[in-house]
């Protein structure tokens, strides 16, 4: 049901199994809208399709990055990383041992 009670905030699972263009891994851009309408404002959310799951412990002098696969837990090695600043500049670069 896409009809959530007015001015509240409500999560939504979007059945996109059986979309074959968000098959692959990567960052999507969802654009919500009702059909026929055509607002240049429209609310919008970005969302990952992913088996790698992400763990950074910040220290005063370096980043520690951990990855493992979602389904069933295992480490992952050799998954690029790299570090962006405010800006979207890429600070640090690097790749994660098993």
């Amino acid at each position: 049901d896409l009809k959530p009670a007015r001015n509240t905030r409500e999560t939504v699972l979007l059945p996109i199994a059986g979309i074959k263009a968000l098959q692959q891994p990567g960052v999507y851009l969802a654009v919500m809208r009702a059909s026929g309408t055509y607002s240049y404002s429209q609310p919008a959310t970005l969302f990952t399709l992913s088996d790698i799951g992400l763990s950074v412990h910040r220290y005063s002098n370096r980043l520690d990055v951990f990855t493992q696969a979602l389904e069933g837990g295992k480490a992952l090695g050799d998954v690029s990383v790299d570090v962006y600043d405010d800006n979207g500049k890429v600070v640090a670069q690097g790749k994660t041992d098993s």
